[in-house]
């Protein structure tokens, strides 16, 4: 069976290496030159960790990050704790989460991988499937045939564009600014995934390893606004002032080319995430807002599903429905938590409101909510 997986990011490579397990192989196609090893950080939450203990790199992903402990809600003024238990473990089977740079990420799942079968400057221009045959055209003009497509290229992915009609993306009304700065953290913030509120505004901030420190700026904008690249840590730094003067000093720490800026949005629901010898991955068929940092864990959650599928099932139509039946309750699940969490915490009352229940309700309830997102359900 010959599969294409189109989009070379963190799903992308976590499928191409869930089949390479299966003694499957696939070719991977990147629309960019390289492995884009610039960008952010992530949060590899306990649920992606047990995907790749099953890939057999779990170490080499914890040995390239920072292990945290815990994560932490707090006041942005005073950097104090709204839980009532000054910590919220999110330890599962004796898992953290592994705060990591995207690129050291991208180069881990590579380097486990045949390079001959990652094929980059590889832009989608067209898809189109005749008697079973996907036939693949590139921007470059070289074409390539296949028996199954996977899309993995994100959420504005031209396999889902090229495959369904009906399908839009939902602003959330709000920004969002990342970076990595080179700072030294304090002590206590050394083994902690921190979010602050402040205002209608949110920061966040961890270790991503022991001189750099990930984070990332959210506030209520309109869609498609810009910055000026010369000024735009000057912006970040004025809006977020009234934080606790660490959030400064991490933003100040920050180069401005290192600083990104992308306006938060998920996917409308479709109805289906597949169609044909054609299966929508991550964010191409499923994109959620951050605000729960399982974006990236969810597409490696569906690597483990499909390729185990792909194995034992007779044809591409029946693993496909036995992947969408095992997926979709999880994932509509996190899309519309993650959702409601973005549009509570940019509201006065809503952040009040979220912050009285997390004053009163026991940690133990938290920790049953958590450990539902943690699980890697058996197959």
């Amino acid at each position: 069976m010959r599969i294409a997986i189109i989009g070379g990011g963190i799903t992308g490579l976590t499928t191409a290496l869930a089949l390479k397990k299966f003694n499957i192989e696939a070719s991977v196609f990147e629309s960019f030159s390289d492995l884009r090893i610039e960008g952010a950080g992530v949060w590899m939450q306990p649920n992606a960790l047990k995907v790749f203990d099953f890939l057999a790199i779990k170490e080499d992903i914890i040995s390239n990050g920072t292990s945290l402990t815990k994560v932490e809600l707090l006041n942005g003024k005073t950097l104090i704790p709204f839980q009532n238990t000054n910590s919220n473990l999110v330890e599962n089977g004796n898992l953290p989460i592994v705060a990591m740079h995207r690129g050291r990420l991208l180069e881990t799942l590579y380097s486990k991988l045949n390079p001959e079968k990652v094929h980059f400057n590889k832009r989608l221009e067209s898809l189109s499937e005749h008697n079973n045959n996907i036939s693949l055209k590139f921007e470059d003009g070289s074409e390539e045939k296949f028996d199954l497509v996977l899309g993995a290229d994100g959420i504005h992915s031209a396999v889902r564009k090229s495959v369904f009609d009906d399908t839009s993306l939902r602003y959330s009304g709000q920004t969002c600014w990342r970076g990595i700065a080179d700072f030294n953290m304090p002590n206590n913030f050394l083994a902690t995934g921190n979010e602050t509120w402040l205002n209608n505004k949110r920061f966040g901030f961890s270790n991503i390893n022991a001189k750099q420190v990930y984070w990332f700026a959210v506030e209520k904008a309109e869609e498609n606004e810009t910055d000026e690249t010369h000024l735009v840590k000057e912006k970040v730094s004025m809006k977020f002032s009234e934080f606790h003067p660490l959030i400064n000093q991490i933003i100040n720490a920050t180069e401005r080319n290192s600083i990104f800026r992308n306006d938060i949005s998920d996917l409308k629901r479709l109805k289906t995430w597949s169609k044909g010898n054609v299966c929508l991955l991550g964010d191409a068929g499923h994109a959620t807002t951050p605000n729960m940092g399982q974006g990236a864990c969810q597409g490696i959650e569906d690597a483990y599903f499909i390729a185990h599928y792909l194995k034992e099932s007779e044809s591409a139509a029946e693993a496909f429905t036995k992947f969408e039946q095992k997926r979709r309750k999880k994932v509509d699940s996190i899309v519309n938590q993650s959702w409601q969490f973005g549009q509570m915490a940019h509201s006065t009352l809503g952040r009040t409101i979220s912050i009285a229940l997390m004053k009163i309700l026991p940690a133990s309830i938290m920790q049953k909510q958590l450990e539902k997102v943690y699980e890697l359900e058996a197959i």
